[in-house]
């Protein structure tokens, strides 16, 4: 039986993000974090696939937990992230 390790599952949704694949590559990362919640990479590109598909909550959970867990994003992320959220609440109602 093959036994794999949250890094090996981390590595094919790796390869299946940068393939493009995303609905793959985000169940390797959830299954990652099913065998580390703490695997802060997988938190971090998930938040990415889930900005990139427009699911910006999940995004944003994500994002946080990579934070908390130590993560540094890139500023532009984290705007583009933000602009995203401001745009989901619609127009300031007065």
């Amino acid at each position: 039986m093959l036994v794999r390790s949250s890094d090996d599952y981390y590595n094919l949704g790796f390869v299946y993000d940068r393939q493009g694949k995303l609905e793959e590559a985000i169940g390797y990362y959830q299954k990652t974090l099913s065998l580390d919640s703490n695997f802060t990479e997988a938190h971090n590109n998930l938040a990415v696939v889930y900005y990139r598909q427009g699911n910006i909550d999940k995004a944003k959970k994500h994002y946080l937990r990579a934070l908390e867990l130590g993560q540094k994003m890139s500023v532009h992320f984290f705007q583009e992230l933000f602009k995203g959220s401001i745009q989901l609440l619609g127009p300031k109602k007065e």
